[in-house]
């Protein structure tokens, strides 16, 4: 919505301590209101506790301006303004269509003593800035002249000892505004202002992508967004859909209405940054298809499409009761049940920041005997937190039936960003699950010989899927 002027209400008085102006005519609640007051003399005009002051300035011994501004409400009448005893003139400007949170993009003051009074030049950053520029001056034969187009003239007057004038503009793309130069007959004390009003601007939809799919079994699994950029406000919603075909872009399409069968969401308020959902009914071995979404005023949007088999898996990727675990120089883990034989894919984990240049790596221990299974590929840090997957190089490790521990080891970089891991809080008695041993980041033990054995259950899951089944060669006998 571009910024528009409305209308504006003068005021003046003679050898008075006070100057009051009504509030424009017609005003709604919202609006924005510009006050512009000179005075003859050197001695500042007082600034109102309902106005937000721009400038407040003298020129020599002859001239004081103030320039503030204020966001119309329900009830204004009108306000006094408070000095010496002096001639005061001044007007109330109001306009709409401005931003309602930062409605000054920016404004700026000069003084000086001449006949050629000078608003200043500006650099605006947004587009469709409303240009007001005004001067005020020890000096009372008006009309005086004022800039050319395309300024628009809505103040020229004096009253008895001091004048101004004034008058806007709408500047269509942002840059520098060029000063307004106004005119007076013979060398005056003058202040000259100039004040960019920007525009509303229109939330544009929300800018995200689709995150690594994290499989936590056959039937379930997290599926990650992440919001880049909100679109100028925060998002109201955000989610994953998915569905075992492929599907094309939704649009600004509610996720209910798109074409995919399936759908997770949640309601607040949102900004940047990766979120998860749990999703669930999956189909094993079977290709799922999946978007993260999110919304603003502005409409639906969603990230690119992927595709993923949902493997099976153990673990604890709930994230529920959520507490935090210093990790450096610690082999941190749990105690899970695999339920059937197979192949180890990946481990999954959630950490909490850490340094730029954190190394963190996950193994696998037999349970029964503490002897080490496989050990995934090692990560550096990028100091953001999240699920992390640490995928297992061929040949990847045979699973049985039987129970795990899960594990993490991490080498901190940095003591001011210390690296943590996730675990449950506060949440129900894990029954000494969870496994400790305090060790420098290098190779992992075999066996593993922890310190402690602990209530804790750790952020961690680990994908595996069938083993392959290697076929019968085929005998010919002659």
């Amino acid at each position: 919505m571009a910024v528009e002027y409305q209308n504006l209400s003068e005021a003046g008085t003679a050898s008075a301590t006070e100057i009051t102006i009504p509030v424009p005519a017609g005003f709604s609640a919202g609006d924005l209101l510009i006050v512009f007051i000179t005075k003859d003399d050197d001695v500042l005009i007082n600034e109102h506790g309902d106005w937000t002051t721009l400038h407040r300035i003298v020129s020599g011994t002859g001239c004081a301006i103030y320039c503030a501004w204020r966001i119309a409400e329900v009830g204004d009448t009108g306000w006094t303004w408070t000095g010496d005893s002096e001639a005061y003139y001044g007007a109330i400007l109001r306009f709409t269509g401005h931003d309602p949170n930062v409605p000054i993009n920016i404004s700026d003051v000069a003084v000086a003593t001449n006949n050629a009074p000078t608003a200043p030049d500006v650099l605006t950053t947004r587009d469709g800035c409303m240009i007001f520029q005004a001067f005020g001056a020890d000096d009372d034969d008006v009309p005086y002249t004022v800039p050319g187009a395309p300024f628009s003239e809505k103040f020229n007057d004096s009253y008895t000892t001091t004048g101004a004038a004034g008058g806007c503009w709408l500047q269509s793309s942002k840059g520098q505004t060029g000063t307004g130069v106004f005119g007076m007959n013979a060398a005056e004390e003058w202040g000259a202002v100039t004040v960019a009003i920007q525009q509303t601007v229109a939330p544009t939809p929300t800018t995200l992508s689709t995150g690594d799919w994290l499989s936590t079994a056959g039937t379930s699994a997290t599926g990650n967004g992440n919001i880049t950029n909100t679109g100028g406000e925060n998002c109201d919603k955000r989610g994953i859909v998915y569905d075992t075909v492929s599907r094309g872009d939704p649009g600004n399409t509610a996720p209910a209405d798109s074409d995919y069968a399936n759908y997770e969401e949640e309601t607040d308020s949102f900004g940047t940054g990766v979120f998860s959902r749990s999703l669930t009914g999956l189909t094993r071995d079977a290709t799922h298809y999946y978007r993260a979404y999110a919304h603003n005023s502005a409409g639906y949007a969603y990230g690119i499409e992927t595709s993923v088999v949902p493997a099976k898996g153990f673990g604890n990727t709930a994230r529920s009761y959520l507490d935090i675990q210093d990790a450096d120089d610690r082999i941190l883990g749990s105690v899970f049940t695999c339920s059937e034989a197979g192949t180890a894919e990946n481990i999954i984990m959630s950490i909490f920041t850490g340094g730029a240049n954190d190394k963190r790596k996950c193994a696998i221990y037999k349970h029964s005997d503490l002897s080490l299974v496989g050990v995934t590929e090692e990560h550096v840090s990028d100091n953001t937190t999240g699920w992390r997957t640490f995928s297992f190089s061929a040949p990847k490790p045979v699973l049985e039936a039987t129970d795990y521990i899960l594990v993490s080891w991490c080498e901190q970089s940095s003591p001011t960003f210390p690296s943590t891991t996730y675990l449950d809080g506060n949440g129900p008695d894990p029954g000494n699950q969870g496994r400790y041993q305090a060790l420098n980041y290098n190779g992992f033990p075999d066996p593993l010989v922890p310190d402690a054995h602990e209530d804790r259950k750790y952020h961690i899951g680990l994908a595996y899927t069938d083993i392959a089944v290697t076929s019968i060669p085929t005998v010919t006998i002659i």
